[in-house]
């Protein structure tokens, strides 16, 4: 009987120190929503000033150094002691280090996906449409680059489109 008893509180042991070190080990601090082992990355590269591609032609994302990017590198490098070394480059163009910021159409295992693209169809007398079948009858605008995949997905409905070079 006391066999049992000191097995059970052994496992029972072992069981709580196991459970501890996983909680301690994935804990996330309120401040940042790190693990433990994302401080510890962040903790030895703090001394190294850390290289990192940023596009400097996208609007509302990062254009003349502002913008989202800007001010989630600024969030970082406040938050955590990192320093980062910003490289512009253009779209179409290769990133300068193997750390960036990139458009892709697949992601890989080490990637981190910031945003995914949306349309908006945008009218001048503030028309909603929830569904591209209410589509009908309209010229809609688009970016040359854009024109294959707005055409794939409003395939079929009653649009003409007014093609543009940039959005400027």
């Amino acid at each position: 009987m006391k066999k049992k008893i000191v097995v059970v509180i052994v496992t029972a042991l072992v069981l709580a120190l196991g459970l501890g070190a996983f909680l301690i080990i994935n804990n996330q601090s309120t401040k940042t929503s790190l693990n433990m082992t994302e401080k510890k990355w962040i903790d030895s590269n703090k001394k190294s000033l850390q290289d990192i591609s940023i596009y400097t032609d996208v609007p509302v994302f990062s254009y003349n150094s502002e913008g989202v990017v800007f001010e989630f590198l600024n969030y970082l490098e406040t938050n955590t002691g990192l320093e980062f070394n910003k490289l512009s480059y253009t779209v179409g163009n290769t990133p300068k280090t193997s750390l960036a910021f990139v458009e892709t159409e697949e992601i890989q295992d080490n990637d981190v996906l910031m945003y995914t693209d949306n349309y908006v169809l945008l009218t001048a007398n503030n028309k909603k449409y929830n569904s591209p079948k209410e589509i009908k009858n309209i010229s809609v605008g688009v970016l040359n680059s854009n024109l294959d995949v707005v055409n794939n997905y409003l395939f079929g409905e009653d649009v003409t489109y007014k093609t543009f070079t940039d959005y400027n």
